[in-house]
């Protein structure tokens, strides 16, 4: 017996047809849960932009305390003489007047290295 291709495809639409009502309600759900999930406002994209928020949230954090304590940092160098002075000396290799810098040799040799 053959089977012509217009004789299936005629079945499965008539069958289609017969139970419309049927087949109706699960492709409609199907189609509301797929854009449930997967839309551009689904639970899977909601999910990744609510973790990428709290990594920007973290990372805003993280910048105020380092602007904070760049701001206390220039606060101590405009106020504080004693750190300007520790700084002169540290960097510069400046001196008071009526100080003497002694250097050792292993000073010197480590510092060749």
């Amino acid at each position: 017996m053959k089977y012509n291709i217009s004789d299936i495809t005629g079945g499965i639409v008539r069958f289609v047809f017969k139970y419309r009502k049927f087949w109706l309600i699960p492709v409609f759900v199907a189609f509301i849960l797929i854009n449930f999930v997967f839309s551009e406002f689904g639970i899977i994209n909601i999910i990744s932009l609510k973790m990428e928020r709290s990594d920007l949230r973290s990372k805003i954090l993280q910048e105020k305390h380092k602007c904070d304590s760049l701001k206390s940092r220039i606060q101590c160098l405009e106020q504080d003489s004693t750190e300007i002075e520790r700084l002169a000396r540290e960097y510069y290799g400046m001196l008071k007047p009526g100080e003497s810098l002694y250097l050792y040799k292993d000073t010197l040799k480590s510092e060749e290295k």
